[in-house]
């Protein structure tokens, strides 16, 4: 008999369960009659909030979800820093964990923000103790403490390896995360990395009925 797949869906940075990708997969799950979970990681608050809390967070909701759906292993899906999270946790839950599928994933975090936010607004970071910026899922501007910087560190966020089946989908017009990221990580877990590059930007929003059939095809070729 086959195993029901259950799913646990990770959102992005300044993002929210409510994420046009997280409701298109709540959506395709609920209609495949799969068990899904997404968690607000936003925890505790975004204020609070750093790469650890989201693992912490992240690893409760595992071990509820895999406890509900009477399961042995579960598939984590993640868009941009969700798909990191995703990643991160395969490598340390490697028998509760048995797929990847990664939207984006936000390798290189540190590297990236230098990039990203330039130097004298991460000093300014420092020293003021947060950074204001735009939150999606609040749709308003608010501030994430020092704590998140300084937890940043803590964390390998390059080359990355991971030893489960992976789907990668990433748009190759991606100004946030290079799609050269997910091209390295491929590079570099050859054995289990499949990769698809999209015509599209970080939000891979017009790719949706795309990544849905990649979804499909992956799990029925890793189911074989």
């Amino acid at each position: 008999m086959q195993q029901k797949k259950v799913f646990l869906y990770l959102h992005g940075f300044a993002s929210s369960p409510q994420s046009s990708k997280a409701k298109f997969f709540l959506e395709k799950a609920f209609s495949e009659s799969w068990d899904i979970s997404i968690p607000d990681l936003n925890y505790p608050s975004f204020e609070k909030m750093t790469l650890s809390s989201q693992l912490e967070l992240a690893k409760q909701k595992i071990k509820e979800q895999l406890s509900i759906s009477a399961s042995e292993s579960l598939i984590l899906i993640g868009s941009s820093m969700g798909g990191l999270l995703a990643a991160l946790l395969s490598t340390e839950l490697k028998k509760e964990i048995s797929a990847l599928i990664l939207m984006a994933p936000a390798f290189a975090l540190s590297r990236r923000w230098q990039k990203l936010w330039g130097e004298s607004a991460l000093e300014r970071w420092q020293q003021n103790g947060f950074l204001e910026l735009f939150h999606y899922g609040y749709m308003q501007d608010r501030k994430l403490e020092r704590s998140f910087l300084d937890d940043m560190e803590n964390h390998q966020t390059e080359s990355v390896k991971i030893s489960v089946p992976t789907l990668v989908l990433h748009g190759k017009s991606d100004e946030i995360v290079s799609v050269q990221e997910s091209l390295d990580f491929e590079r570099l877990n050859s054995d289990f990395v499949d990769l698809c590059i999209l015509d599209d930007d970080h939000q891979l929003l017009s790719s949706l009925p795309r990544i849905w059939q990649e979804t499909l095809r992956f799990l029925q070729k890793i189911e074989k």
